[in-house]
């Protein structure tokens, strides 16, 4: 199920288990046989005809199936909740829930499917109290992984998080949703998909309503789920990033079992996929301390710390500026864009990324339409990446030496060179465009530690294939490829350097670095 990850060919991220970070695990459902507590708390009754328990198969051992009309587990709720986190919601207490969840694309087909819901008890059967959901589908917008937190006595969506992210595809997903104070945050298959800031007010009504495969209100059964279930746990306070990567790594296991950590790392606290949420203008890449390079994805929409999420990534440039506005956007130097096929410009290379993880000193992540793992790791001045193909032929690396953010000929003079007996490129020039007016000159110096099959250049529109040099003195396009055949050894890992001096300078920081 995680064979991607367990074997990387560069191992950057190391999330060690010694002591959890303050999630208390309140229920654990392993819904193996039956809907039984394993501590003891609440255990939950089968409600409809269509439950069903089996004692393999499932994530970790058994799991539950649901047959998508009245089938849910409920928990017995007489004279006010008896789930230890879910009483009284004068004082909101932050709660996480974690499960596994397989769905096929027929069972997702229609309706909104929730594979859990609470609500607080209200006297008005029409209104929806205040509930908590976590749903595979939604009627309207279809597959896609949706949390709600909805305010008592209306229906407003102002606090969901519609990830776009769908699991319905057959397989088991694991999926952790952590209810914070004023936020919300998702997580699938250990990888943050997204959050919501909004606040909901909490009504003082105790939780009246717990199911698994199902929302209940006041007024009936609502947005049933069809599908798989197994490993049901719910936490008081919130799960971390670091502990939802757990929960997906150890299937079964809880953070009691699997605690994280955080003494031997501090920067392993530290998730800066957050600061890319809808309009953030930070980096996700990886930098260190006064690092000269700052290597991060970059997206078709752009952004001015390059990455926009939702839009598809187009390469990983080596400069990011941090925190900055989208009036002038700066740098986005040398665009390394891996890709199946021909094609050197930014549509040519977009695709969707999925399974990201970052870290200060590190990323990862999976570009879909080339089916290839991306790993990062930064020096000082240098960078090393690690490109997983599939089996191809045809598996290039684009290097677009003039483009910079938001402009695709952001070099006013400059050269590019290509050594494919050494698995060399390099060049740079002079560029402007910056929020600073001035020009600058920057330059690079990278290896491939494989040899490439063919080799090319591109000068405005005209690419050149066999041509290993080309130079610019007036504004327009620059740029060169190097071809490799992966059907043999599928990973290439690629060491870059930058200098704002000159290419001699970069090189001397890739050899000393």
């Amino acid at each position: 199920m995680h064979s991607r990850w367990l074997a990387p060919i560069v191992v950057f991220i190391s999330l060690t288990a010694v002591r959890s970070q303050g999630a208390t695990l309140r229920h654990h459902y392993l819904l193996d046989a039956n809907g039984r507590d394993a501590l003891g708390a609440a255990d939950l009754t089968v409600k409809g005809n269509a439950v069903s328990f089996s004692a393999s198969g499932g994530a970790a051992g058994g799991y539950v199936s649901l047959g998508g009309s009245d089938d849910y587990l409920m928990a017995t709720l007489a004279g006010g909740s008896v789930l230890s986190i879910l009483g009284d919601y004068g004082t909101f207490r932050p709660f996480s829930v974690s499960f596994w969840v397989r769905q096929t694309p027929a069972q997702a087909a229609a309706g909104t499917q929730a594979v859990f819901g609470m609500t607080t008890e209200s006297s008005s059967t029409g209104t929806y109290n205040t509930g908590f959901e976590t749903a595979t589908r939604e009627s309207s917008a279809g597959t896609g992984v949706l949390v709600r937190a909805r305010q008592g006595g209306g229906g407003s969506d102002s606090g969901q998080i519609a990830t776009g992210y769908g699991v319905s595809d057959g397989k088991w997903h694991q999926i952790t949703v952590v209810y914070e104070t004023g936020s919300r945050s998702v997580y699938v298959d250990g990888v943050f998909r997204g959050g919501n800031n909004t606040a909901i007010a909490i009504t003082t009504n105790p939780v009246s309503r717990f199911a698994i495969g199902a929302l209940l209100r006041a007024d009936g059964i609502l947005d049933d789920f069809n599908g798989d279930v197994d490993d049901f746990q719910i936490y008081e306070g919130a799960v971390t990033s670091l502990e939802a990567a757990q929960l997906y790594q150890h299937p079964g296991g809880t953070l009691v079992e699997y605690p994280v950590d955080l003494s031997s790392n501090p920067a392993d606290v530290v998730d800066p996929l957050i600061g890319v949420l809808d309009t953030g203008s930070c980096v996700p890449g990886p930098c260190l301390p006064n690092g000269s390079i700052y290597p991060s994805p970059d997206t078709l929409t752009a952004a001015p710390g390059g990455y926009k999420q939702g839009s598809n990534v187009v390469g990983f440039a080596q400069l990011h500026p941090q925190g900055s506005g989208p009036s002038t956007m700066s740098y986005g130097n040398f665009l390394i864009s891996p890709q199946l096929g021909a094609g050197n410009t930014e549509a040519n290379h977009a695709s969707p990324i999925s399974e990201m993880i970052a870290r200060p000193y590190a990323f990862r992540a999976h570009l879909d339409t080339w089916n290839t793992d991306c790993e990062i790791a930064s020096a000082e001045n240098s960078a090393i990446y690690a490109f997983t193909f599939p089996s191809s032929t045809d598996a290039r690396l684009y290097f677009d030496l003039a483009r910079k953010q938001n402009s695709t000929t952001g070099m006013t003079s400059g050269s590019v060179k290509i050594d494919p007996a050494t698995g060399a490129i390099s060049g740079g020039g002079t560029f402007t465009g910056n929020w600073n007016p001035a020009a600058y000159e920057l330059y690079f110096y990278a290896v491939a530690d494989a040899t490439p099959t063919s080799a090319g250049t591109w000068t405005g529109s005209t690419d050149s294939a066999g041509t290993l040099a080309a130079s610019i003195s007036t504004k327009q396009r620059l740029g060169g490829w190097m071809q490799f055949n992966t059907t043999t050894n599928r990973a290439v890992r690629l060491t870059v350097a930058v200098s704002f001096v000159s290419v001699e300078q970069a090189k001397a920081h890739l050899e000393r670095e």
